[in-house]
């Protein structure tokens, strides 16, 4: 089971999710773009794979809420991983990341992460 899907249970059957409580903005940047998500209901890696695969271009920078508050440590560690693959340069976690979330990612991405908090300014000159 690809873990980057989100599941629900009907009944005895475990389905696909068809989340659609979910809304991310893509601003295009050049060759690049940022992709500002809201919470990340559908999953911070199915937001990424879903948003360059409309854009066909590469993520520069991802913000937002990754929604991994008390996530288990196999979903973070997929959750790192799906992002790194990428190649995304900046990352700013925001609101319903979680600490272990910032964590893991600062962990792995070190300089490259920026936790969110209110009045922060952002720039992304293309």
């Amino acid at each position: 089971m690809d873990r980057a899907v989100g599941y629900v249970v009907d009944g005895r059957k475990l389905i696909k999710d068809p989340l659609k409580d979910d809304i991310s903005l893509l601003v295009e940047l050049g060759g690049k773009m940022v992709v500002i998500t809201g919470c990340g209901h559908s999953g911070i890696l199915n937001i990424v794979r879903h948003s360059m695969k409309l854009m066909n271009k590469p993520i520069f920078a991802l913000m937002g809420g990754f929604h991994l508050n008390k996530a288990k440590r196999d979903i973070l560690k997929d959750a790192v991983e799906g992002v790194k693959a990428p190649g995304i340069e900046k990352i700013y976690p925001g609101h319903c990341t979680g600490f272990d979330g910032v964590c893991a990612f600062m962990n792995t991405f070190g300089d490259k992460v920026e936790p969110l908090h209110v009045g922060k300014e952002v720039k992304f000159v293309p």
